[in-house]
C-alpha cells in the first residue's frame, strides 16, 4: 500500500492510500464497508484516526486498512473517482494537500551518519569502522513540499535525502535475519543540517533539530511492497525531503 496522510480543504488529516489519481480515504472506506455488513451506523467503525494509531495497532489495523482500501479500489473500478468523491470516501489526488505520512513520530527520528561514503568522502571523513548514531527530534519532521526555515542560528544549511526505515514492531536484540519483519514501511526524508551548528558542538543534536529540519514522504509504502530495501535508489527531486523508526506495540 502507498499510505498517505492527507487533508482535503480545512478538514482534519486523514489517513489515505493513493491509487493511480484518487487518494482514497481507508477510514470513510472501512465504516462504509462496516455499515454495508450491518456492522455500524455510524462512525468510522474503529478505525485508526492518524497513521501512528495504524502503526501501532498492528496487524489487525493493517488488515483493516487492506480490506479497507481493496473496498475502495473495486468502487473506483466500478464507478469511478467521480462517484467515490462524491460519496466522500476519496478525492482527486491533484485536490488534496499531502501531510508527512507520520506527521509527529511518537518516539524519535534515530539516524545513522556516515553510512554513505560518498557523502563522506565529500566532506573529507571516511566510512567508520561501526554506525555513527544520533537523533533529530520529532518536531523537526513536515510536510513534503513544506519551507524549511532559514535559521538566523546557521549560515551552512545542507541537506541529504535519505531512505526512511518506519519500525512497527517493538523488539531488543533482534537478530539479523529477523530485523526486516519489524519493519512497517519505508518512506524518505530530508535530512536537513545546520553544519555550523553540528561541528560547533560536537554532538550531532542541535545541528540536525531545527525548526522543520526533517521533511517527510510524500508516501509511506508498506513493508510487503518493498520485499529488499538494498535495490532501491534514493535521489533528490527537489529540496523538500536518516532512519526513522516509529515504535508500534510489542
Amino acid at each position: 500500500m502507498r499510505l498517505v496522510t492527507y487533508r482535503k480543504g480545512s478538514s482534519k488529516p486523514r489517513v489515505g492510500a493513493l491509487v493511480d489519481d484518487a487518494a482514497l480515504d481507508l477510514g470513510a472506506l472501512a465504516a462504509d464497508l462496516a455499515r454495508e455488513r450491518g456492522a455500524v451506523r455510524h462512525g468510522r467503525g474503529g478505525f485508526p484516526k492518524t497513521m501512528l494509531e495504524l502503526i501501532q495497532g498492528g496487524p489487525d489495523a493493517l488488515a483493516a486498512a487492506r480490506e479497507a482500501l481493496s473496498h475502495g479500489e473495486a468502487m473506483l473500478k466500478h464507478d469511478g473517482l467521480g462517484a467515490v468523491t462524491e460519496r466522500k470516501l476519496g478525492a482527486p489526488a491533484a485536490k488534496v494537500r499531502l501531510e508527512a505520512p507520520i506527521p509527529r513520530p511518537a518516539r524519535n527520528v534515530f539516524c545513522l551518519g556516515r553510512n554513505y561514503k560518498e557523502h563522506a568522502a565529500e566532506r573529507g571523513a571516511k566510512a567508520p569502522p561501526h554506525p555513527v548514531y544520533f537523533t533529530k527530534a520529532p518536531e523537526t519532521v513536515v510536510a513534503p513540499g513544506a519551507k524549511v526555515i532559514h535559521h538566523a542560528a546557521t549560515t551552512e544549511r545542507d541537506y541529504e535525502v535519505e531512505l526512511a526505515v518506519v519500525i512497527g514492531t517493538a523488539g531488543r536484540d533482534i537478530a539479523r535475519e529477523r530485523a526486516l519483519g519489524h519493519v512497517f514501511g519505508y518512506t524518505i526524508v530530508n535530512d536537513v543540517t545546520a553544519r555550523d551548528l553540528q561541528k560547533r558542538h560536537g554532538q550531532w543534536f542541535k545541528g540536525k533539530s531545527l525548526d522543520t529540519f526533517c521533511p517527510m514522504g510524500p508516501v509511506l509504502v508498506t513493508a510487503d511492497e518493498i520485499p529488499d530495501p538494498q535495490t532501491l535508489s534514493v535521489a533528490m527531486l527537489r529540496i523538500s525531503v536518516i532512519v526513522i523508526t516509529q515504535i508500534g506495540r510489542s
